[in-house]
């Protein structure tokens, strides 16, 4: 190196020095004078940029960047204070490298003893990756920067304490403010006073200290204009290189519109949902009245569609005219707040509702249905506003006695506007109607509350008259089909009897010749056998087997014609003659015919007389076929040893006779079919015994009832008319 006599020369002997033990480091050390001339630099120097000695001409700029003027970030030749150390930020290419590199230089004046400028040491490091880093950050803080400044989201940054120090245009968008009106201000000016008073603020604080940060907060804040706003927050601490707190940021999210949306979607709900009750309800009828009432009930319920009145208008085919039918509503205001306190302090279902209330129609709903009743316009009258909205099937809304729709309409018939039948001037009308059929209209009002009908009132009543119709219809058709199902049932029952009386009379004409020919053939012989066979029992005192011969007989005898008797009177029955008769002297008598037959079958009676003037008007021989054959039923119902017991009691109209055993009694299916001729559960029985007496006690216009089970016997209950002596040989019944 060249030889200098100043403290240029000095320094460089220093260097020299040096060099040895700054050659494990890649530091760049060179030496200047003020014309950029290289004086020296270090062994790191020369490899990376493959130099030799420096001569008088070589300069800093030609030599290591190729460049034929110095460097502009150069101190020296911006003519910058040079007795100031400077520092500078390089980025170069170096030989044989297409990449560039970062040089961080540090530029230290080298002063004579005269403090005059001869030149300058440079040291440089090489800071490729540190700036690399840097201006990735540089370039994310940038695109950082960006995004808060185009975010639709607010974001705001506060100080500790609570102001606000930054303010994004999505804050600005959100909340009204500008950056300029709002910056150092407190945050708790955009806080609602009522949230404030409820400690929402202390709350939010908390959190932070406790977590360092708010997630996902829905709650309200204050616009500019003094309008709630919902949004979504989060929060964050912000925090220094020591790690304490230098404030928070806050990103704030309208969701007012989505707020709103989920409103109208929980309002939907609730509508579709009351609406689904009402369906059930009304469908949980079938009659016409149930049906109405629940639909006017449905729209005037406040926890149905919230009406204040309803009206019903149906058509009819018969006037030829829509009929005012039934109404629903308070009749003044005062009943009108006497219901709603009712059943705002009560707090009952639609369903409980509809359940409890009636209409009265005479009490507190008479008034209402008085105004509906004067409703009726004949179905040509094509111009009123009822009939239109029938016929057409569309909705009106009146207001103030004016048709909202763009329509040639009245309201007037026979010189009578509709509102003031209505005495109200704001009003809804829905029409009923089904695929095939115009049923009528709905009207509606909120004439005690004023409140305006929305177009969501429209459309929910729209829906749920087509589904009140639907019931209506269902109603009406349920109804013609029970009055048919009902004609069907009695024209069958009519047929059924006229088959049962007719197969009767088929059968007791056939029985009525038989009987015709055998009463003279079998009759007149079995009086001869039956009379001969007494006079021979009389006769045979000491002959007992031929006794026992005649015995048997004189009861087969008897018993044929007891046969012959049931048949005669079920075939050719004749009225009954009108005498007095003393029942127990009946009663009596058959008990005598039967003592034998009592007395062989070990049977006990049990005789409870409890009537001291049983007389009716009839005819003794049919009663006494009649209880003759029911006491022997209750004889043959006994298998062996048993009781019979036979009651009577009177009254001041009545006689009653009950014949009770205890045999096996009567199956449910068989006691069914009893009276009916021919039927019979003896297998030697004819099936006319109870037949008969039937015939004979309905003949006396008296009573009879049969009840029995299995196994525990059967009880007759005969209930015949008493006869009341008025005067002596006179009897009156």
């Amino acid at each position: 190196m060249g030889k200098y006599h100043s403290n240029i020369s000095s320094l460089v002997e220093i260097l020299n020095s040096l060099n040895n033990f700054l050659k494990d480091y890649s530091i760049y050390v060179y030496l200047i004078d003020t014309n950029y001339h290289l004086i020296w630099f270090n062994n790191h120097t020369r490899d990376k940029f493959h130099l030799s000695e420096p001569s008088a001409d070589t300069t800093c700029f030609k030599t290591f960047w190729g460049y034929s003027e110095p460097c502009k970030e150069c101190p020296h030749f911006n003519q910058e204070d040079t007795s100031c150390i400077h520092r500078m930020v390089l980025r170069r290419k170096f030989p044989g490298d297409d990449s560039y590199t970062f040089l961080e230089l540090i530029s230290l004046p080298v002063l004579d003893s005269s403090a005059n400028l001869e030149g300058f040491l440079k040291i440089g490091l090489d800071v490729t990756s540190i700036e690399k880093k840097q201006m990735e950050l540089r370039e994310k803080e940038k695109l950082l920067i960006s995004i808060i400044k185009t975010s639709s989201d607010g974001i705001v940054l506060l100080d500790n304490d609570e102001r606000i120090i930054s303010w994004n245009r999505g804050a600005q968008e959100i909340f009204g403010y500008s950056a300029e009106e709002i910056i150092g201000k407190s945050v708790i000016s955009l806080i609602p006073k009522e949230l404030m008073e409820l400690g929402e603020h202390y709350y939010i604080r908390k959190q932070l200290l406790e977590k360092g940060f708010i997630r996902n907060y829905e709650t309200q804040r204050l616009h500019k204009n003094g309008q709630m706003i919902h949004v979504d927050l989060i929060s964050s601490v912000l925090r220094d290189e020591q790690n304490q707190p230098m404030g928070r940021s806050v990103m704030v999210k309208d969701v007012s519109a989505r707020k709103e949306l989920e409103l109208e979607l929980r309002r939907t709900i609730q509508e579709l949902s009351k609406l689904n009750e009402l369906n059930e309800i009304l469908y949980a009828t079938t009659t016409l009245e149930e049906i109405l009432r629940i639909i006017l009930i449905a729209v005037t319920a406040g926890e149905g569609l919230k009406f204040n009145r309803a009206f019903m208008l149906l058509k009819s085919e018969i006037r030829n005219s829509l009929q005012g039918y039934v109404a629903m509503g308070p009749a003044d205001e005062n009943e009108a707040q006497r219901i709603w306190t009712s059943l705002k302090t009560r707090g009952r279902s639609l369903k409980e509702i509809v359940n409890e209330y009636q209409l009265n129609l005479s009490g507190s709903d008479k008034v209402i249905n008085d105004l509906v009743h004067a409703i009726e316009i004949p179905l040509d009258f094509k111009n009123h506003i009822l009939i239109d909205a029938m016929e057409n099937r569309v909705s009106y809304h009146v207001v103030q006695k004016q048709i909202k729709s763009d329509v040639n309409l009245t309201l007037e018939y026979e010189g009578q506007n509709l509102a003031d039948l209505l005495d109200y001037h704001t009003f809804l009308v829905v029409p009923l109607f089904t695929k095939n059929d115009k049923l009528g209209v709905l009207i509606t009002d909120n004439k005690f509350t004023g409140r305006d009908i929305t177009h969501d009132d429209v459309e929910t009543l729209k829906i749920f008259s087509s589904q009140a119709s639907l019931a209506i219809e269902n109603a009406i058709l349920y109804e013609r089909l029970e009055d048919r199902i009902a004609e069907l049932q009695r024209a069958y029952q009519k047929l059924e009897t006229n088959a049962d009386r007719l197969l009767r009379a088929e059968r007791l004409a056939a029985i009525g010749k038989v009987a015709a020919s055998v009463a003279h053939e079998i009759r007149n012989p079995l009086v001869s056998i039956g009379g001969f066979a007494r006079l021979m029992d009389k006769k045979m005192t000491d002959n007992d087997e031929l006794k026992k011969y005649t015995s048997i007989i004189i009861n087969q005898v008897d018993h044929l014609e007891s046969i012959l008797n049931n048949i005669l009177g079920i075939a050719s029955p004749r009225p009954p003659e009108q005498v007095s008769v003393n029942i127990h002297d009946v009663i009596y008598h058959v008990l005598t015919m039967m003592d034998e037959v009592l007395h062989k079958k070990n049977i006990e009676l049990d005789l409870q007389i409890n009537c001291r003037q049983p007389q009716i008007t009839g005819d003794e021989k049919q009663l006494f076929q009649a209880i003759m054959n029911i006491i022997k039923n209750a004889v043959e119902a006994i298998p062996g040893k048993g009781t019979i017991t036979i009651r009577t009691e009177c009254s001041k109209q009545f006689v009653d006779i009950e014949v009770r055993d205890s045999g096996h009694g009567i199956a449910r299916e068989a006691l069914r079919k009893i009276y009916d001729p021919f039927f019979t559960t003896k297998s030697g029985g004819t099936g006319l015994g109870l037949a008969v007496v039937h015939q004979i006690i309905k003949d006396h216009k008296g009573y009879i009832e049969i009840s029995s089970e299995l196994d525990r016997g059967t009880n007759v209950k005969i209930r015949l008319l008493r006869s009341i002596k008025k005067k002596k040989n006179q009897l009156v019944h």
